[in-house]
């Protein structure tokens, strides 16, 4: 694997964690205390910023950062992606059994 490989990876890995702790972040800090319509409000604007700073992020890289691998830059960005989803279904599995 050579250095090119290494920092895509590494800059796919970021552009999912960034905006996801965003997200968290937000909708977390602004939902304590409010009512659920609030709330839920919040995480829908919280999402679309979390999307907005994921497409800023992508043309940032694509611009900015040459030479770039564009597989390991997709690939861990997928890759971490699944593992979200596969943690949460776990998270579901395991309360849904208490």
């Amino acid at each position: 694997m050579n250095l090119e490989t290494a920092y895509s990876a590494l800059l796919g890995g970021a552009l999912y964690l960034l905006p996801n702790l965003y997200f968290a972040d937000r909708a977390l800090r602004f939902s304590a205390g409010q009512n659920a319509k609030q709330a839920l409000a919040e995480m829908y604007v919280s999402q679309i910023w979390k999307m907005a700073l994921s497409a800023v992020g992508f043309a940032a890289v694509f611009i900015l950062i040459q030479p770039l691998n564009p597989f390991s830059l997709f690939g861990t960005f997928i890759l971490m992606q699944i593992l979200g989803w596969i943690g949460q279904m776990n998270l579901n599995t395991r309360f849904l059994k208490l």
